[in-house]
């Protein structure tokens, strides 16, 4: 989760790569933040209002397509299949504008430009993509980024439509900026205590920890034991890792000749030992 400065809150989903290409805040009456989505999903929750002009925007851009908005919270998908390269915006509040990425060259310098026919609104509770069939793209070279680019325009957009009450739950669970407690929390995500260093660093609950700390625990040993009694049927020393979307994960147990890592009763919490 990125909090920037204006309130603005960007989710990267796992497995997922960007780059902040441009980060403009309050400089000189220009107000501009444009993500570059490499590859997988990303969930944005705008707290500004942009005019959408040269000077004022939020885009996220994928190698093929790029959303734009005024202030809204909506999800953007980039991953190119074996058959197609395929961006998909999907919206939950406000409105989001999809396009298509098209280049020209103008003396010797890639201009880029949106091109206004292939433009499509994305409402609440909506989604839309913008699609690349790679049969129509030229297979003899590897495509750089300037080729993308070019043959962009061969792409179509689909037109806007409703998602399921099961599509949108879906997605909300898979994006969602704090992994406990209900959607009505991580609506008020801009009055949580961001200022408190501590609460920020604790990321998983049940114990808490911060991300990429572990947890050794002993499970299923007797009580009254002193030490972790792996040599016991049932007993073993576990670790978990803390991960960054807020969640205990990467279970893995501990060969019984290291069982000292783990206490007798409760929880260890400390640095991970890789």
């Amino acid at each position: 989760k990125i909090l920037f400065k204006d309130k603005n809150v960007l989710n990267v989903v796992p497995d997922s790569k960007i780059q902040l290409t441009e980060i403009t805040l309050n400089t000189k009456d220009k107000d501009r933040t444009m993500i570059d989505l490499m590859y997988g999903t990303i969930r944005s929750k705008v707290k500004k209002k942009y005019d959408g002009a040269n000077n004022n925007y939020y885009r996220v851009r994928t190698r093929a397509a790029i959303a734009g908005v005024r202030g809204t919270d909506f999800v953007v998908s980039y991953k190119p299949g074996s058959s197609e390269l395929e961006t998909k915006v999907s919206t939950l509040t406000g409105k989001v504008e999809l396009a298509g990425r098209l280049s020209q060259r103008d003396q010797g310098k890639l201009l880029e430009t949106q091109e206004e026919k292939l433009k499509v609104g994305i409402t609440p509770g909506m989604a839309a993509s913008h699609r690349i069939d790679k049969s129509r793209l030229p297979s003899s070279t590897k495509l750089s980024q300037v080729d993308l680019e070019k043959y962009a325009s061969k792409g179509y957009l689909t037109a806007a439509y409703k998602m399921s009450a099961e599509e949108i739950r879906e997605l909300r669970e898979k994006t969602r900026y704090e992994q406990s407690g209900s959607e009505e929390e991580e609506d008020e995500i801009g009055s949580h205590k961001v200022s408190d260093a501590s609460q920020q660093e604790m990321t998983c609950s049940a114990p808490q920890a911060p991300f990429n700390h572990c947890m050794w625990k002993c499970v299923g040993n007797p009580a009254g034991e002193d030490r972790c009694r792996t040599d016991l049927s049932g007993v073993k020393c576990q670790r978990k890792r803390c991960n960054a979307n807020g969640k205990w994960a990467e279970v893995t147990r501990i060969p019984a000749s290291h069982s000292d890592f783990c206490p007798a009763q409760g929880v260890k919490l400390q640095d991970c030992d890789y």
